[in-house]
């Protein structure tokens, strides 16, 4: 008799997120592996993780905006969830560049004019 194991499949979870203010894109929006559907302050998406993984959190922040609320996570764990996702956002505003100062003058007796 051959016996015939079957992979179980997960179930897909469904999360939701709200953001603090109307979410900067609306619709469909892909982040975090997970399809999002984005209406108003409420983003619904469908993903196969019990608790969805904090690189779900951030990449839904970067497309829509700060969290006030995102599935099982605590107040703290959103508000570490927002502020990652901030850090080397591309629309953080990045650091000048040093200003460029008159060429350096040869030290004496280099053979340099």
């Amino acid at each position: 008799m051959a016996l015939v194991a079957v992979a179980a499949s997960a179930a897909d979870v469904s999360y939701l997120a709200e953001t603090a203010s109307t979410a900067r894109r609306q619709g469909a929006v892909n982040a975090g592996e997970v399809a999002w559907q984005c209406d108003g302050v409420r983003c619904v998406g469908i993903g196969p993780w019990a608790t969805p993984p904090v690189g779900v959190c951030t990449a839904l922040v970067r497309e829509v905006g700060t969290l006030r609320m995102f599935a099982q996570y605590s107040s703290a764990e959103v508000g570490a969830c927002n502020a990652a996702a901030n850090v080397g956002a591309p629309h953080a505003p990045k650091a000048a560049p040093p200003a460029k100062g008159p060429p350096a003058k040869p030290p004496p007796g280099s053979g340099r004019a």
